[in-house]
C-alpha cells in the first residue's frame, strides 16, 4: 500500500471508516502519515455506540476542512454522542461539509447543529430523522425552511412526523431534485410539486390519500422521472389521478397494505391502457400488494391480465402471485419483478403451506404455462404427525 499513487489510496481510504485511517494507516509510515493529512473526503460516522473517547480523540486529530460528510446519530441512553462532538469541534469550520444525516436527534442539538450549517453554500444532502414524540416549535420550522431553500441542495431526507411536515409552508425557491418524506397529505403534496420546479425523484413511506381534490391540483409535473408511494392506502382512482400529473415517470413503485381491495387488483390488472396512454416513458415498475380474504377460487386467473405481450415482451414485466395458507388463514401477494425466474420466489412466506404462480418467458417468447412452486412446513407436519391437527386422507 505504501508504494500505491495517492490517486489510488484515495479511493481505498473512501471505503473505510475514519478510525481505521487515523488511528491504524496513518501509523504506518511517513508518507501515509502525509497523505493522510492532506485526504480531503474523509467521512465521520458517529453512532450511538461510539463512546465519548473515541468522538474526542478523533476530533481533536481530523483537520475540519477535509470533512465532506457527517453522520450523527443520538442515543436514547446516558451519553450523548451529538453533544459530545459539539463540544469538540468548531462547525463553522467544516467549509467542505456537503452531506448531513442527523439520526434521533433532539430539538436542542438540532438547533445548535443546523444553524452555523446554514451559512454554508457546500451542502447537497440532508438527512433528517426525529422521533415522533419530540417537541417542535416554530423556530425549528424556520430552520427546516431554511434548509429546503440552501442554494446547493440537492437531496433532502425528512423522517419526521407527518404533523411537522404538513405545517410547514413550502417554500417557493426550492431546487431539491430529489425528496423522501414519511409522510404529507395531500394537499401538502401539491404544494411540494408546485413549488419544486428540479425535483426528479419522490419518496413517500407513507402514502394515506383518501380523499384528492381534484380541483386543487391540475398542473402536471415535468421534471418528476421517479416516483415511490409506500404502504398506500388510497382508491385506485385516486392513485390513477394522481399518476395522471406525472406523464415523465419512468421509474414507478408502489406497495400496499395487507387489506387491499378486490377492486384495487382488478383495475391494476387492466393497467396496460392505462400505462400506455398515461406514462408512455415508463420503463421501470415495481409494485407489492398484499391481500387477506377467507375464500379462494383461482389464483391463475390473478397472472392471465399480466401474460400479454406488453408485460412480457415489450415491458419485460415478471409478475408473480404468491399464496400462502396457515391454519384458516389465506394470503395473497401479487408483485413484479424485472427478471423472469422458476425457482421460489422471494418475500417466501415460512408457514405452513405456500405455493406461487410466475409469469415467465423463453427466448423472448411469452410461455403460455405459468410456472408455479410450492413450499410446505415439514419440520411443523413431523412435530404433529399422529396428532389431531394433521388429518391423513387415505
Amino acid at each position: 500500500m505504501t508504494i500505491l499513487p495517492t490517486e489510488i489510496l484515495y479511493l481505498i481510504f473512501d471505503l473505510l471508516n475514519a478510525n481505521d485511517i487515523y488511528f491504524s494507516l496513518r501509523l504506518v509510515c511517513k508518507r501515509l502519515y502525509t497523505i493522510i493529512n492532506n485526504y480531503n473526503r474523509l467521512r465521520i460516522n458517529f453512532t450511538y455506540q461510539t463512546s465519548k473517547f473515541d468522538i474526542q480523540r478523533l476530533c481533536r486529530i481530523i483537520q475540519s476542512k477535509n470533512v465532506i460528510s457527517l453522520n450523527l446519530q443520538n442515543s436514547y441512553f446516558d451519553s450523548d454522542p451529538i453533544k459530545c462532538f459539539l463540544s469538540s469541534v468548531c462547525l463553522y469550520q467544516f467549509t467542505r461539509l456537503s452531506s448531513l444525516t442527523l439520526i434521533d436527534i433532539n430539538e436542542h442539538n438540532f438547533q445548535t447543529l443546523i444553524t452555523p450549517l446554514l451559512s454554508m453554500s457546500t451542502l447537497e444532502c440532508i438527512t433528517i430523522k426525529m422521533s415522533e414524540c419530540i417537541t417542535w416549535s416554530d423556530n425549528q420550522s424556520n430552520l427546516l425552511i431554511q434548509i429546503i431553500t440552501l442554494p446547493n441542495i440537492s437531496q433532502l431526507t425528512l423522517d419526521i412526523s407527518g404533523e411537522i411536515i404538513n405545517k410547514i409552508p413550502w417554500p417557493s425557491k426550492c431546487n431539491l431534485q430529489k425528496l423522501a418524506l414519511q409522510y404529507c397529505s395531500y394537499y401538502q403534496l401539491c404544494d411540494i410539486l408546485d413549488h419544486s420546479p428540479n425535483l426528479q425523484i419522490l419518496i413517500l413511506e407513507r402514502t394515506n390519500m383518501l380523499m384528492v381534490d381534484r380541483t386543487r391540483c391540475r398542473t402536471k409535473v415535468q421534471s418528476l422521472t421517479s416516483l415511490t408511494l409506500k404502504n398506500i392506502h388510497m382508491p385506485i382512482d385516486e392513485l390513477e389521478y394522481l399518476l395522471s400529473l406525472q406523464p415523465h415517470l419512468v421509474s414507478l413503485e408502489f406497495t400496499t397494505s395487507t387489506n387491499c381491495s378486490w377492486e384495487f387488483v382488478q383495475r391494476l390488472s387492466q393497467w396496460e391502457n392505462f400505462i400506455r396512454q398515461t406514462l408512455p416513458l415508463l420503463k421501470s415498475f415495481y409494485f407489492y400488494i398484499g391481500i387477506s380474504f377467507s375464500e379462494l377460487q383461482d389464483v391463475e386467473s390473478f397472472l392471465t391480465p399480466f401474460s400479454t405481450t406488453f408485460w412480457l415482451q415489450e415491458k419485460r414485466w415478471f409478475v408473480t402471485c404468491l399464496y400462502t395458507r396457515r391454519f384458516g388463514d389465506k394470503t395473497i401477494c401479487l408483485y413484479s419483478s424485472k427478471y423472469s425466474t422458476i425457482a421460489f420466489p422471494d418475500y417466501l412466506n415460512y408457514d405452513l403451506f405456500s405455493y406461487a404462480f410466475t409469469t415467465t418467458s423463453y427466448d423472448n417468447k411469452i410461455n403460455s404455462d405459468i410456472i408455479w412452486t410450492a413450499y410446505f412446513d415439514v419440520i411443523w407436519l413431523q412435530q404433529r404427525m399422529g396428532t389431531d391437527q394433521v388429518c391423513m386422507i387415505r
